[in-house]
């Protein structure tokens, strides 16, 4: 099934115009990390901030490998959330 002109996608969305980039992007759950996180990543700017979180754009100390990061705080969240 492809995006036809002036047709919505099955979201009800409208196509992307023909020149649009894309940009992969992978979500990746990891297990938390038990140790300073800051020994492992550098951090960099905030991306975003909700709630109960923070997001920050980090770069992996020995690979160079570019990841967002979230931080949750615990003292924030409801208890029964975590």
């Amino acid at each position: 099934m492809g995006n036809h002109p002036g047709k919505e996608n099955e979201n009800g969305e409208p196509p992307p115009p023909a020149d649009a980039e894309f940009v992969e992007q992978t979500a990746i759950v990891a297990k938390p990390i038990h140790k300073n996180v800051q020994t492992i990543y550098k951090f960099k700017e905030e991306l975003g901030s909700g709630a109960f979180s923070t997001v920050f754009k980090a770069v992996h100390k020995e690979s160079g490998e570019i990841v967002a990061i979230k931080h949750v705080s615990k003292a924030d969240v409801p208890v029964g959330i975590l």
